[in-house]
């Protein structure tokens, strides 16, 4: 009776240990693509593109054989001194707006900046309400963490 009772209790052991596993792989899966900082953005304007300066992000991916997450906190300047506002590309305010993303992010949000702070928020890049040279800040989340990027453009 006692063997039987050994083996069923070894038994449950490597039962749970398989069990730790599937959670860790299951983990990694909850990680999205698992890289090792976030995707570029390019923002098509028109027949224009123009490549966003990529900001703050907050990241984590699995380093090796999936045995640890390691986790990035990246600080930058605010999206008005990230950005050149001298040679900045004139766009329609009509114009179509598309974020090209190197792989789509779960969410986004889109803020305007005045040269001090953020001033609106939106949930697509809004051309038609300014004019003139105008910061745009994307905001955007993904499974391994979020990114921010800023640009420029002059609207007519």
């Amino acid at each position: 009776m006692r063997v039987k009772k050994k083996w069923m209790i070894i038994l449950l052991l490597i039962l749970c240990l398989g069990c730790t596993k599937v959670e860790e792989n299951l983990e990694i899966k909850k990680l999205g693509t698992n890289k090792k900082e976030p995707p570029n953005l390019m923002i098509a304007i028109g027949e224009q593109t123009i490549r966003a300066v990529s900001g703050t992000y907050s990241w984590s991916y699995y380093e090796g054989q999936a045995d640890e997450i390691t986790h990035v906190e990246a600080d930058t300047a605010p999206p008005p001194e990230l950005v050149n506002t001298e040679n900045v590309t004139t766009v329609h305010s009509d114009a179509e707006v598309s974020l090209l993303f190197d792989y789509s992010p779960g969410d986004y949000t889109v803020r305007v900046w005045n040269s001090e702070k953020a001033i609106a928020s939106y949930k697509k890049v809004e051309l038609a309400a300014y004019e003139g040279i105008v910061i745009y800040e994307i905001e955007a989340n993904w499974e391994q963490g979020t990114a921010s990027y800023a640009f420029a453009v002059d609207i007519e």
